[in-house]
């Protein structure tokens, strides 16, 4: 959202704002756009989508992988 906002970008605040008001955890600009990154739980991604498809814009969905995951304490 930082980044959006200090470009000026009002079209990537409202996506963002949009998927985190929906369940989002996070949501930003990749880089210096014009992607933007969601991550969310498993479970809210269908409503994330669903809201996010009504932008007219690409989405692609994927997923992390837990080979290399470590938890840190």
């Amino acid at each position: 959202l930082a980044l959006a906002s200090a470009t000026g970008d009002d079209e990537a605040l409202r996506i963002c704002n949009i998927a985190i008001a929906n369940g989002a955890v996070s949501a930003a600009i990749t880089g210096s756009g014009p992607a933007i990154c969601v991550v969310c739980f498993v479970q809210d991604s269908k409503s994330i989508k669903e809201v996010l498809s009504r932008t007219n814009y690409e989405i692609i969905e994927s997923k992390f992988s837990n080979d290399n995951l470590i938890e840190l304490i």
